[in-house]
């Protein structure tokens, strides 16, 4: 993906309620953000009522965030609230705990990959956002490496902050 967009993540605490969230948004397409990658239902919107914001502010939603039970149990729907939204991706985060040993990243990788390969079925791309928990060393191999090994499926949303804290 080339674009450069706007982590929602970053202003969540301007994005709360439904007017906070239209004057936020309008001043982030001010500053010259196109694009966005946030949540379908944001800032108190219903899907369909944030994608009609977005297009009154002249913002698209490149892509959405997921959590893991969504990745594992739901992602046809999970591509469906994607398409809904205009999303060409979905990104999705791990936590510590899942990096704790060998054993856990590979049960990760395994629910990941799978449900890479259901949204890439449905035109919609997988993207893993790192943290520095995914650096720690694991029997001379970092966590990202297992994970891109046992998940070759899934892409990867690089975040540079974390990549630097974090070692890699």
């Amino acid at each position: 993906m080339s674009q450069i967009a706007l982590q929602c993540y970053t202003i969540r605490n301007l994005l709360k309620e439904k007017d906070q969230t239209r004057q936020t948004l309008s001043q982030v397409r001010k500053i010259g953000y196109e694009d966005l990658e946030g949540g379908a239902g944001m800032g108190g919107f219903s899907t369909p009522e944030l994608k009609a914001l977005l297009q009154e502010l002249g913002l698209k939603m490149i892509g959405i965030g997921a959590g893991l039970p969504q990745v594992k149990d739901e992602p046809k729907k999970l591509a469906e609230t994607a398409k809904s939204i205009g999303a060409a991706s979905v990104m999705f985060s791990g936590s510590q705990k899942d990096f704790e040993t060998v054993d856990g990243i590979k049960t990760l990788a395994k629910i990941l990959n799978a449900g890479a390969k259901v949204l890439a079925g449905e035109g919609i791309t997988f993207l893993y956002h790192n943290h520095d928990h995914e650096f720690v060393n694991h029997g001379g191999k970092a966590g990202h490496r297992i994970l891109a090994e046992e998940a070759p499926d899934i892409k990867f949303e690089v975040d540079v902050h974390w990549v630097a804290r974090g070692g890699g």
